[in-house]
């Protein structure tokens, strides 16, 4: 599984999403896709793998790491400050207008290696997405995840790492677990022996 596999079916599921709203009659629900969208703000330079925006009341930014990203990259520092770089500078860099709401997403593909790798720099990647460094000022809501996602339409829901909404879902809590499992038991099932040797949920 690759970076691809993931924003191929993150783009077939919104496009799913958008023909079930049409067919429940419901407006202001154009969605519009970008994968690999360049920014550029006075230097601050990078490519989100996929924007999406459904009319003008959200947007959906999406990096996602596979286990060659992790280990081609210098630690995780390297990857939060990607991750930063585009929360920061990814609207005042494009031509895109700002929607009512932002979601951020850092999205792994979900194996044993990328979970330990959260597991070990939990303290670093709960402390990324509590900082909001988006400046975006005036914005209805503005989310900042860091997530599992398997590269299938069917199984796409994610499973919340890190968030900047709670602190519910951190990986290292002892309630993780229980709440991969319900949230996607597919993503679980490839993540469980990374989370610390805790058991599954009955």
């Amino acid at each position: 599984m690759n970076e691809d596999d993931i924003t191929n079916a993150l783009i077939r599921h919104h496009k799913r999403s958008e023909r079930a709203a049409r067919s429940r009659g419901e407006r202001d629900i154009e969605t519009k896709l970008y994968p690999e969208e360049h920014y550029n703000h006075y230097g601050d330079r990078g490519v989100v793998d996929l924007y999406q925006t459904t009319g003008t009341s959200s947007g959906h930014l999406y990096e996602v790491k596979s286990e060659s990203a992790v280990r081609h990259a210098t630690g995780a520092n390297e990857i939060v400050r990607q991750f930063n770089r585009m929360r920061g500078h990814f609207y005042p860099g494009t031509d895109h207008p700002v929607p009512d709401e932002v979601h951020f997403e850092l999205c792994f593909v979900p194996t044993a290696l990328t979970a330990r790798h959260l597991v070990e720099n939990a303290e670093m990647y709960a402390q990324c997405v509590a900082n909001d460094v988006s400046r975006l000022d005036g914005v209805e809501r503005v989310v900042a995840n860091v997530c599992f996602r398997l590269p299938d339409p069917e199984t796409i829901r994610p499973v919340v790492a890190f968030t900047s909404t709670s602190r519910f879902h951190g990986i290292t809590n002892e309630s993780f677990p229980a709440y991969a499992a319900e949230a996607n038991p597919a993503v679980y099932e490839r993540i469980r022996s990374s989370l610390a040797r805790r058991s599954p949920p009955e």
